[in-house]
């Protein structure tokens, strides 16, 4: 998604029901979501298909990511190229051997 704007699309539940159709096509063509409202407050949010599903890979490859990460503590720092050691020249070994 583009990433919300100032003014995002805000929408009270009574407009909603008057005008279903019209919303849908404004979700299609802005990059933002339709937020729905109900007694001043966000109750829901209107998306399409294609931006529900790219959230959802998203927080799936997030969840991936931080469910194993590739953490330099579980590391040992075996030696240096030259100099002080840093990310490019250190060589790194976790468990399992030696890191390329």
């Amino acid at each position: 998604m583009a990433g919300l704007d100032a003014t995002p699309i805000i929408i009270p539940v009574s407009e909603l029901r008057r005008d279903i159709a019209r919303l849908i096509e404004k979700a299609h063509r802005s990059p933002d979501p339709v937020f729905i409202t109900q007694r001043g407050y966000i109750t829901a949010v209107l998306l399409t298909p294609e931006k529900y599903e790219d959230l959802r890979d998203a927080a799936r490859s997030q969840q991936e990511r931080s469910e194993n990460p590739r953490r330099l503590s579980d590391r040992r720092v075996l030696g240096v190229q030259h100099g002080l050691p840093d990310w490019e020249t250190a060589r790194l070994m976790d468990d399992e051997g030696l890191d390329e």
